[in-house]
């Protein structure tokens, strides 16, 4: 690669990443932007036409409900309260005095005729022939007819005169009064509404009033009935002494004295149903959204007219700013909720901003691709006529796919919450139904679980057709419990299958968009299983580079990626990871590796001729060396770490010891200039490869290799990292120390199943990978060089075969061969620390 292609690729990535890095986007920043765009997204963005329409006008375009609504169906409520006003029986008052009144007038008038009567009786001349004289006749009937206040023929009043208005007659004619007051007599028949299934009667008595339902209406005569059943019975009942003539007289009068007794009450009546018809409530319809309220060239009914009033109504009811206002409250509750409970009692929740960032992204986007989906879904279910309804494209929301995402970039306690947070939010949107929150979370743990522990790409095609298979069936059991809950009708066999058909695409899809997301986010960092599994490969540039110029250390690092798996895998940590550590833990001793004992064949020792302090100064320099390495060669970040922490702040014992014999007496020695500048491992994975390190170096130096041995070296190396702090900044609790040193001892025996020890001083310090030269009798351990044979005594040469893409120089004074052209790294150099 050319020098300009270089410095390019070099000048955009570092302006880039300087660029990120100046941007001053915190947890509290990066929780108000994403809540702000989520309560955007989760808004409801279709406009309604604001023209106004009249019945008879052409829609202009299509409508879709945007949302779910209701709206005031006048008319059925109208033809409600119509109905109900008809089973408002119609008022009537009934004078039940009137009979009695009338019958006291008929004995008044009847006692006054005979008191007249009985006075001129006495008055009566003898000789006189006629009685009642004509002239009492008449001052008799006039004052009779005056007191009955009825109109008689005077041929039924002479009849009574005759009878000396008997009190006889008196008795009957009362009774055939009351005979016919006893019924309700009306005025005319009009008076009962035609088809009046009963009639609300109010019964006026001298002691009040009381009102009864009448349901039958025999009772019920005009007039003229009541007279001629009254003149039927007068007929039928000729029982006095008296004479026809007389009785029919007093039929006369009892005919005469019918009048109506029954009054109607329409204001009363109407009062009564105006206020039954104010109790029925006004018909609500509800419109889901999706729903299709017109078409383009619909004639616009009195309906159509009363749906937009509601769809208006329903938007104007609430502004758009305190609908915003409300879901980002809702919001900001939920995310900050899960993420302080995540943050205090998950114990592997990531808290890192860059993954809180890539947590943001995700979230925002599973919720655009839910927007997307019911905009999309709501148009093509209105223009399919037996197509799926708009909630089963619901399902195809791919919320899984997002658990997927973070559980492949984090772990999968970070992606639980992830999956929580995100099916509440989505839920939301799906006219906060519950059933379709714990559908995707259902559907996000089942994909999360799927992609544990992935190795190949493959695995996330897996997972999604496993999570289809879980999302049908959890489907199906709503669409269950919605029949037996009675929510909705009956499913239809249609509708149940292109609910599960798009659940099940949902699945396939949220692998697919992992798939495609995983190598974005690998280009900005990430660290992958797959991104490892291609780090692995023992053909690595870097690898073959350091297995051609350090056999030694390529051997010691393979043989550390080895125990460290093992160990890793042992108590749950990720043994991938830690595995790739190890092979490039100590890629800084490609520049100088014949200063390190391992890669030492047949030549002097370079630190026979060196002060100690410079000695331990170059052995601590592989790690800013690797370091450089790393970075220039764009490793990832957790690989960059793990080869700056993998010897802690630990101390070049050898070397310190060294000094201080070397040293006058009243000189003291700095421990700092012979300790690594750390930092101390932070993690889990990084403790397992700080203690596999060692775990190797002293191991394979032992003489005659037993377990009790390899127990032995092992667990005072535990001990000694304990003791000197280097496991205070990580998690390794002291049941996962155990069982690290069981796991170390079980590789250890397999592997190194006859070494021999080195000198006592350097076992007992840990220091074994760059100790003086081996004593005179002690044998080391072999290794053939690659490179060949040295040609001169001091240093061991290499061919020109340096890589500047791989091996940038650094500042180290050359004590070695050929250096190696200097060459500016990628990314700006790590402060030594």
């Amino acid at each position: 690669m050319g020098s300009k292609t270089r410095l390019a690729r070099w000048l955009s990535w570092r302006w880039l990443r300087t660029r990120l890095g100046a941007v001053p986007l915190g947890r509290a920043g990066l929780m108000l932007g994403v809540c702000t765009v989520a309560a955007f997204l989760m808004m409801d963005h279709v406009r309604v036409p604001e023209q106004d329409f009249a019945v008879g006008d052409v829609a202009p375009s299509d409508l879709t409900a945007p949302a779910s609504f209701s709206y005031i169906d006048w008319d059925h409520t109208a033809q409600l309260q119509s109905e109900v006003r008809g089973t408002i029986p119609s008022v009537f008052e009934l004078d039940a005095t009137l009979g009695p009144r009338l019958q006291n007038r008929i004995s008044l008038s009847f006692d006054a005729a005979r008191r007249k009567l009985d006075g001129a009786r006495q008055d009566l001349e003898e000789g006189d022939a006629e009685f009642p004289p004509p002239e009492l006749r008449e001052t008799i009937t006039a004052e009779f007819l005056a007191t009955l206040e009825l109109a008689l023929d005077e041929t039924h009043v002479a009849a009574l005169l005759d009878a000396g208005f008997d009190s006889e007659l008196e008795a009957l004619a009362n009774e055939f009064v009351g005979l016919a007051m006893r019924h309700l007599v009306i005025t005319n028949a009009a008076m009962v509404p035609p088809g009046a299934k009963a009639l609300s009667v109010i019964r006026i008595t001298t002691d009040g009033r009381r009102e009864v339902l009448l349901e039958k209406f025999e009772d019920v005569l005009t007039v003229e009935q009541a007279r001629q059943t009254l003149a039927i019975y007068a007929l039928e009942h000729e029982t006095t002494s008296l004479g026809a003539s007389a009785e029919r007289a007093a039929a006369a009068i009892a005919r005469s004295a019918v009048r109506p007794n029954v009054t109607s009450r329409p204001d009363l009546t109407e009062a009564r149903r105006s206020s039954a018809a104010d109790e029925v409530l006004p018909v609500e319809i509800k419109v889901k959204q999706g729903t299709s309220l017109f078409r383009q060239g619909d004639v616009l009914t009195q309906r159509h007219i009363q749906v937009l009033e509601g769809l208006h109504s329903v938007k104007s009811s609430s502004s758009t700013l305190a609908v915003m206002l409300s879901l980002l409250a809702f919001c900001t509750i939920v995310i900050s909720t899960f993420y302080l409970y995540g943050a205090h009692y998950v114990s592997r929740f990531t808290q890192q901003l860059r993954n809180l960032e890539a947590m943001a992204f995700i979230l925002l986007l599973v919720l655009g691709l839910a927007r997307v989906v019911l905009e999309v879904g709501a148009g093509v279910s209105t223009g399919a006529a037996n197509g799926p309804l708009p909630s089963s494209f619901w399902y195809i929301v791919p919320v899984a796919g997002g658990a997927m995402l973070v559980r492949i970039l984090a772990n999968g306690e970070t992606a639980l919450v992830f999956a929580i947070v995100a099916s509440l939010l989505a839920g939301v949107m799906m006219e906060q139904q519950v059933f379709y929150t714990l559908f995707f979370l259902v559907s996000s743990v089942a994909a999360a679980g799927g992609v544990a522990q992935t190795t190949e790409r493959a695995t996330v095609l897996r997972a999604g057709l496993q999570t289809a298979v879980v999302n049908g069936a959890v489907v199906l059991l709503i669409d269950l419990l919605h029949l037996h809950l009675g929510d909705t009708p009956s499913p239809s066999l249609a509708v149940l299958t292109w609910d599960i058909l798009f659940a099940g695409l949902g699945g396939i899809i949220s692998s697919v968009l992992v798939l495609g997301l995983v190598p974005f986010f690998e280009m900005f960092g990430f660290v992958t299983d797959y991104k490892l599994l291609e780090l692995a490969n023992l053909n690595h540039p870097l690898l073959r580079q350091l297995m051609l110029r350090a056999p030694g250390t390529y051997h010691h690092s393979v043989i550390v990626g080895s125990l460290s798996e093992a160990a890793a895998e042992a108590i749950g940590a990720d043994k991938l990871l830690v595995r790739v550590a190890a092979y490039f833990h100590d890629i800084g001793k490609i520049s100088k590796p014949h200063y390190f004992v391992e890669n030492q064949r047949d030549i002097p020792n370079p630190h026979d001729r060196l002060p100690p302090r410079k000695s331990a100064s170059i052995i601590i320099r592989h790690i800013r060396g690797g370091t450089r390495i790393a970075v220039h060669n764009r490793l990832p970040q957790p690989i960059i770490d793990a080869i700056r922490m993998h010897h802690g702040t630990g101390l070049v014992r050898y070397f310190y010891e060294k000094e201080k014999r070397q040293a006058p007496p009243d000189l003291p020695v700095d421990e700092s200039d012979f300790r690594y500048p750390g930092p101390r491992p932070d993690s889990r994975e990084a403790g397992i490869l700080h203690l596999s390190d060692k775990v190797e170096a002293a191991c394979r130096a032992l003489k005659q290799p037993t377990p009790e041995r390899f127990r032995g070296v092992i667990q005072k190396l535990i001990s000694d990292a304990m003791n000197d702090g280097q496991l205070e900044d990580c998690s390794l609790t002291l049941k996962e120390l155990y069982t690290i040193g069981k796991a170390f001892a079980e590789v250890m025996m397999s592997i190194y199943h006859h070494r021999i020890e080195y000198p006592e001083s350097a076992t007992v310090t840990g220091e074994q990978e760059h100790p003086p030269a081996p004593a005179k009798g002690v044998i080391t351990l072999e290794l053939l060089n690659p490179l060949g044979d040295a040609d001169s005594v001091g240093v061991m040469p290499r061919e020109d075969d340096s890589d500047p893409d791989l091996l940038p120089d650094d500042d180290w004074e050359d004590e070695s061969s050929s250096a190696i052209p200097y060459e500016a790294p990628a990314t700006q150099d790590l402060k030594e620390e």
